[in-house]
């Protein structure tokens, strides 16, 4: 949960991410850095997908990181948010 500015600048959940990436753009220059993007960011899901649910499977609670953003995070990834 945030503003558009807290949630398009500074996305900090990898599902969040993930969205982001897919969005096409139409300038066919920065179609391989994009795809190169993509693929960065579904390997970062890949590997740490376990740590954004609970041992339960469960998504989460919601962490304040900002007055305006709340994310679903561990703990251990709060250090250095919108710094």
């Amino acid at each position: 949960i945030g503003s558009r500015e807290d949630i398009y600048n500074h996305p900090q959940h990898i599902y969040t991410q993930r969205l982001l990436s897919a969005i096409p753009d139409i300038n066919p220059d920065d179609r391989k850095k994009n795809k190169e993007h993509r693929r960065e960011v579904e390997r970062v899901f890949k590997e740490e997908e376990s740590k954004y649910y609970s041992k339960e499977g469960r998504v989460l609670d919601l962490q304040k990181i900002s007055d305006t953003h709340f994310v679903a995070l561990p703990d251990s990834t709060m250090k250095g948010v919108h710094d």
